[in-house]
């Protein structure tokens, strides 16, 4: 379930910010903008330490006191 619900608030972010680049015809920027959130490292990260209200970045950063997907 914490997978699913990460996946769509990346989603929904990403497409909220392409839409407000495509607005400026910013067309290159919104399209990749934040594409690594769908790589291996960030997913994993995201699916782990996923809790609905702050990033799972910033969890996984007082757990270990580093994050792979910002390395």
């Amino acid at each position: 379930m914490k997978a699913l619900q990460h996946l769509k608030t990346i989603t929904h972010h990403k497409l909220k910010v392409t839409w407000l680049c495509f607005r400026c015809h910013l067309f290159k920027q919104g399209i990749l903008h934040d594409l690594s959130k769908y790589s291996y490292i960030e997913l994993k990260t995201g699916f782990t330490y996923y809790q609905g209200y702050r990033s799972p970045i910033d969890a996984e950063k007082e757990e270990k006191g580093y994050s792979l997907g910002w390395l």
